[in-house]
């Protein structure tokens, strides 16, 4: 699991919410057409459902050796 961006003290009163609202925003004024997440767990796919985000499509990771 990755490093959660909101202290769990103060985890579910929108703010994971609104961070990812702001910076999806930020990005998209400063000409970027296309933002890729990866939600660590469905708790953070709903976040960024929550602020428009869909999924389109599944990555896979092939390591060879």
């Amino acid at each position: 699991m990755g490093h959660p961006a909101v202290a769990e003290s103060s985890r579910r009163r929108g703010i994971g919410t609104m961070l990812s609202a702001y910076l999806t925003a930020a990005v998209l004024d400063r000409g970027c057409r296309t933002v890729w997440l990866e939600p660590g767990d469905p708790g953070i796919e709903r976040i960024y459902a929550r602020i428009g985000y869909r999924t389109v499509g599944e990555k896979l990771n092939i390591s060879l050796r």
